[in-house]
C-alpha cells in the first residue's frame, strides 16, 4: 500500500526548488502541483464514495421488509395458520399439518432475507 506525500513534504520540495531556473526544479515544481491536484481529486472521490455508500444503505433500508416475522397457531378447525404482515396488511395461510406451516414460514423468511432461512 502506498502512502500519500504529506503536505510538509510537498512544502519542503517547494522551499528547496522555488525560484530555481533549472529544468529539474521546473519538473519538480510541476510534479508537486500535479500531486496536489491528484490529492484533491482523491479526497473528493473518497467523499463521493462514502456518500454513495450511505445512500445505498438508506435505499436498502427503505426497500427491505419492516417485519421479518411470521407466527404459527392452531385454528379452531384443527388446521395450522401462518400469519404475517405484508405491505401494511395482515396476511395468513392455512395448512393441514404443522410441518407444512413451518416449511411455508421458513420459505417466507427466506424470501424476506434474500434467500437465508
Amino acid at each position: 500500500m502506498s502512502e500519500r506525500l504529506s503536505i510538509e513534504a510537498l512544502d519542503g520540495f517547494r522551499a528547496v526548488y522555488k525560484g530555481q531556473e533549472s529544468e529539474e526544479a521546473r519538473t519538480i515544481m510541476r510534479l508537486v502541483a500535479e500531486v496536489e491536484v491528484l490529492d484533491r481529486l482523491l479526497t473528493e472521490s473518497e467523499d463521493e464514495v462514502e456518500y454513495w455508500r450511505a445512500e445505498a444503505e438508506r435505499l436498502r433500508a427503505k426497500v427491505e421488509p419492516k417485519a421479518l416475522s411470521a407466527s404459527i397457531s392452531p385454528t379452531a378447525s384443527g388446521k395450522w395458520a401462518v400469519r404475517w404482515r405484508e405491505d401494511g396488511s395482515q396476511r395468513s395461510r392455512t395448512f393441514e399439518r404443522r410441518a407444512h406451516a413451518e416449511q411455508f414460514r421458513a420459505e417466507m423468511r427466506g424470501r424476506w432475507t434474500g434467500g437465508a432461512r
